[in-house]
């Protein structure tokens, strides 16, 4: 379950923390939303903050990171082979160990797996006796693991998994993630706090499309994310008056083979796929939406959930993710997975009117203006920050046996 529980008060200003992720390049998804997203909170709350990342070329840090603000960022500089999908920044273990010791009494909060990132962040934390926090980012779930596994079990048997069992706390953002947490023996304490997203811009005006309506599938392209699912059930369906839009950077060329496919086979030309977007065009396209749909195998979160919700409209997302809260405030169709499950929600979606489906989407704003705000969050983070340093009580939230 996500949802916001209460955590004991926390001495919010004076707690120094050193954020650390693999990249903060848009296509890496949400964690760079996420983690950039957290910075800006904690700050706002009184944390001292820096974010240390890697960057590989150009694009490696975007612009938005580069404006005026009032939490350090540093970026070291490596190394990509995208066909071995391997990066490495050799100056990177050495940056955040100068960083920790300058920084004198600090919690370190690590984001994501397997990376040589990750595991430089790990040695430091154990050198320098540093309380350091991890947040695997939904890479333990068991889909997860099972995609692509052989580096995954290479990392884990040689670094990995101590890497895990060395760390002060971990950081899940569901009650699932913390049962996949545990169903691999890893014993730290967990403190369950969804992730902090940003809002949409209340003066961005986008009216929505009615002719024809849209049902927006907005993600990276992989596999996932259930997109060749939601095709067929589309393709079997054949909605009158309605367009599937599909929106994201394509991973590995999986969307295009998809959507080749999806040309040979002769189908209409009620499905387009844009690319990736981001920023106020983001926001401007979800609110032209009708119904948002992601059809996930495996989420520890999705940003991109929070995000359709809090643009007011309702959701179709999987069983996978942790949104029950669709189901218990009506706000959408929390399903089983599987293209009979999808077709039976799609199918109920495209039949009501808008005036219907605008209720749902504002009952899922409401939803998230109330229980989800990144303060709320923020402030749950800065209670474990401060417990870790022993400075505060344990948290609610924070699960320790």
């Amino acid at each position: 379950m996500v949802g916001e529980v209460s955590g004991s008060a926390a001495p919010e200003r004076g707690v120094s923390c050193i954020l650390t992720v693999g990249g903060l390049a848009k296509e890496t998804g949400g964690a760079a939303v996420v983690v950039s997203e957290l910075c800006r909170a904690l700050t706002e709350l009184g944390a001292t903050v820096e974010l240390i990342s890697t960057g590989t070329g150009p694009a490696a840090i975007p612009p938005s990171f580069k404006t005026p603000r009032t939490w350090r960022l540093t970026e070291v500089r490596g190394f990509a082979w995208p066909a071995a999908r391997v990066k490495w920044a050799p100056g990177f273990r050495g940056a955040v160990r100068r960083r920790c010791e300058a920084a004198g009494e600090v919690v370190l909060h690590d984001h994501g797996l397997w990376l040589p990132s990750n595991h430089s962040v790990a040695k430091v934390a154990r050198t320098l006796g540093i309380p350091l926090v991890i947040s695997p980012l939904g890479m333990l779930f068991p889909w997860t693991r099972r995609h692509k596994p052989f580096k995954k079990r290479v990392a884990w048997g040689l670094y990995q998994r101590r890497d895990l069992q060395s760390a002060s706390a971990l950081h899940a953002t569901s009650w699932q993630e913390f049962e996949a947490l545990r169903a691999l023996g890893l014993r730290q304490p967990v403190a369950v706090v969804p992730n902090a997203f940003e809002l949409p811009p209340e003066d961005l005006r986008s009216p929505r499309s009615n002719d024809p309506r849209i049902a927006l599938f907005l993600s990276r392209l992989t596999p996932k994310k259930g997109l060749d699912s939601l095709l067929r059930v589309w393709r079997a369906l054949r909605p009158q008056g309605w367009r599937l839009v599909i929106a994201g950077p394509d991973e590995g060329g999986y969307g295009a083979r998809l959507l080749k496919q999806w040309q040979v086979e002769g189908q209409d030309s009620a499905v387009e796929c844009i690319g990736p977007v981001w920023g106020q065009e983001k926001w401007r396209l979800i609110r032209t939406a009708s119904v948002f749909v992601l059809p996930s195998r495996s989420e520890n979160f999705g940003v991109v959930i929070a995000e359709a919700l809090a643009s007011g409209v309702p959701v179709i997302t999987t069983k996978e993710t942790p949104w029950q809260e669709i189901e218990h405030h009506r706000c959408g169709w929390w399903i089983d997975g599987g293209d009979e499950a999808l077709s039976v929600a799609l199918g109920e979606a495209i039949t009501l009117s808008g005036a219907e489906l605008d209720q749902m989407g504002a009952r899922g704003k409401v939803l998230i203006e109330q229980e989800f705000s990144s303060i709320t969050m923020a402030r749950r983070m800065i209670a474990v920050y401060a417990w870790l340093l022993g400075r505060g009580p344990q948290p609610e939230g924070v699960v320790v046996d």
